[in-house]
């Protein structure tokens, strides 16, 4: 299986228990600012590439892939890719490359989302060294996204229910009805410079985007009974939610109760789906930046 064609532009580092975490960085490892982005599910390289421009104004740009997803290395057997293994690979590339000595944006996509704020909850010294963090088509907390479409949205519950299940002849079906389901535009075409094929696309989506909640291995942290708003009212930190008004995996709406009960988060709404950043990559980089240069201030 071809996840990436052509040779790769950057490098393996060692993740938690062995783990090969492939990463890639633009820019310039003295750079004041960095910009770490975290995957939602697909290839982190390849879903953040507009996010490059911004080497050119002076930001690092570190991206890595966690384990079973684009390039980085498979768990051991019988590892469940959990909440907690999430952050250890997180907390693996800030030591590797030394972020907590600079100015660090925490950048993440759909379920990524969740790797971040459980990686800012439980390592509180973090705050020190993030300035800001950027949460694109969150889905936050994943009890408090389920539970939602459960109420909202239980064709989508039942289609992901299918998809996470461990019997080939449930979830594959289920695979075309999510990506069908999913793409919103073009999304597809700007999704990989080279269309993956259908094998590639059950990959990287069904195994890797719901991994936490397959067999049993949702993240069962303490943190898991607060809401999403709850999370982010107790983060001290400037933060930025992104979201598409046609997104149809993370519904507009679940993200608007959040604003409206946190209304001191930055809030950017497009007339785009599930990548806002691949849909319209002008508009929303151009509104992003002025959050990454000034966070408190945006």
């Amino acid at each position: 299986m071809v996840l990436h064609q052509g040779v790769a532009p950057g490098s393996f580092i060692p993740g938690p228990e062995g783990i090969a975490l492939y990463v890639e960085t633009y820019g310039s490892p003295t750079a004041r600012r960095v910009l770490l982005l975290t995957p939602g599910g697909f290839q982190a390289t390849v879903c953040y590439r507009h996010f490059k421009r911004f080497a050119q104004e002076g930001y690092q740009i570190v991206v890595w892939d966690p384990p079973m997803q684009g390039l980085s290395g498979p768990l051991e057997p019988n590892k469940e890719f959990s909440a907690t293994c999430a952050t250890d690979c997180l907390q693996a590339v800030i030591s590797h490359f030394h972020l907590h000595e600079r100015e660090t944006i925490l950048v993440s996509w759909s379920l990524g989302t969740t790797t971040t704020l459980h990686f800012l909850q439980t390592h509180p010294e973090a705050q020190q060294y993030v300035i800001g963090v950027v949460l694109i088509a969150g889905l936050l907390s994943l009890p408090a996204y389920f539970s939602y479409l459960s109420e909202h949205d239980p064709k989508l519950f039942h289609l992901l229910t299918r998809l996470q299940s461990p019997d080939l002849s449930i979830s594959f079906p289920a695979v075309g009805e999510f990506i069908e389901r999913l793409t919103s535009r073009a999304f597809t075409e700007s999704l990989t410079s080279t269309p993956l094929a259908l094998e590639d696309w059950y990959l990287l989506r069904g195994s890797t985007m719901f991994s936490f909640g397959r067999r049993g291995s949702m993240p069962t942290s303490s943190l898991e009974h607060l809401l999403p708003q709850e999370l982010l009212a107790a983060l001290p930190l400037p933060i930025c939610l992104v979201q598409g008004r046609l997104d149809r995996l993370v519904p507009v709406d679940y993200i608007r109760q959040i604003i409206e009960a946190v209304p001191d988060l930055l809030y950017y709404e497009y007339d785009c789906g599930h990548a806002p950043f691949l849909e319209l990559p002008e508009q929303v980089l151009r509104d992003l930046s002025f959050f990454f240069n000034e966070p408190r201030n945006a």
